[in-house]
């Protein structure tokens, strides 16, 4: 199972932004939100060295985290559209809470940044590319060829 967790800094608290996420995948809200190979769950830091992690990848202080995770061991078509739900839920959550987000994979490799209300996608992740998923985002984008490395 591959991770994607997403550093969010936001004034809303952590069961707005849980009720938003369960809205965005179009699922009841729970714990753990799942569609298809696609799971999601909103974390708190409130362990200190958890908190400095997501505020290093957000540059900022981190008020929470989206944990994302994409089932891999299933049929390409399964992981292939869990990858392109997980890029447009991401992308939407940011917009909708109007907070500043950081989207990584593994915490190692940058994939999305919200910042000053315009998204920056990384074209590494070759997602972003898809005209279903590029049709899908609000706001202003713009794409960079960097490396993402946080």
């Amino acid at each position: 199972m591959f991770n994607y967790p997403m550093a969010l800094a936001t004034d809303e608290p952590v069961e707005v932004v849980a009720d938003v996420l369960a809205d965005v995948l179009g699922v009841p809200r729970g714990g753990v939100l799942v569609v298809g190979a696609l799971e999601a769950r909103v974390r708190t830091l409130d362990h200190p060295i958890t908190f400095e992690v997501y505020s290093e990848i957000l540059g900022r202080p981190a008020d929470m985290s989206v944990e994302f995770y994409v089932e891999n061991k299933t049929g390409d078509d399964a992981w292939r559209e869990a990858e392109l739900r997980l890029a447009t839920v991401a992308a939407e959550l940011a917009v909708r809470l109007d907070a500043e987000a950081c989207l990584t994979f593994e915490n190692d490799r940058v994939v999305m940044r919200r910042t000053g209300g315009g998204l920056v996608l990384f074209s590494w992740f070759p997602q972003w590319s898809e005209p279903a998923v590029r049709g899908a985002l609000r706001g202003p984008v713009s794409v960079t060829d960097e490396a993402g490395r946080p």
